[in-house]
């Protein structure tokens, strides 16, 4: 559920999911992909804060057998407000993807 909200952009709906102690926000779905890359992907600027303001990790990669992590994704679809989030919540810009890319490279 959490994923779709931030694929969609739903950040109160997301926000309303966070508060309740069951609610898994890095949870992956079927593709291998968790709520806060649906958020870097689609530039949901409201609900990647909403996801990291609870804990979510900056560097959570993508089990899809990319391994992108949410700067990988920002930097791929130029989610540029994303990006600057996450770097200002500290994710590595040095951590690669399965190829060994990481965002600077990309």
């Amino acid at each position: 559920v959490a994923y779709i909200e931030a694929e969609e952009g739903h950040v109160e709906c997301l926000s309303l999911l966070s508060q309740h102690d069951g609610a898994d926000l890095s949870q992956v779905d079927n593709d291998g992909h968790a709520p806060i890359h649906a958020a870097c992907l689609h530039g949901h600027a409201a609900c990647l804060s909403v996801l990291l303001d609870n804990g979510v990790d900056t560097n959570l990669l993508t089990t899809d057998g990319e391994g992108d992590t949410p700067l990988i994704i920002c930097s791929s679809n130029d989610s540029v407000k994303c990006l600057s989030m996450l770097l200002d919540r500290h994710a590595d810009p040095n951590v690669a993807d399965s190829l060994g890319l990481s965002p600077t490279y990309i």
